[in-house]
């Protein structure tokens, strides 16, 4: 996650944390429902995720000339 935008780490952890609270609420025998919505809820996110990803360029690296300049 070093090379990722900081944007793009926080959605994967908003993603994440949906889905666990899926589980955690399938688990728990929520209404089904409920489990659904939120299954969808995480897999609009990753897929906005995935579409902001795939427009943003990744991080260029530092120039020779400025990584020996301190």
């Amino acid at each position: 996650m070093h090379n990722m935008p900081p944007s793009l780490a926080i959605a994967l952890r908003l993603t994440g944390a949906i889905w666990i609270f899926g589980v955690v609420a399938m688990l728990m025998q929520a209404d089904t429902r409920v489990v659904i919505a939120v299954f969808i809820v995480g897999l609009v996110t990753a897929v906005a995720e995935w579409i902001a990803a795939g427009k943003n360029p990744p991080p260029a690296d530092a120039a020779d000339d400025d990584a020996n300049y301190a």
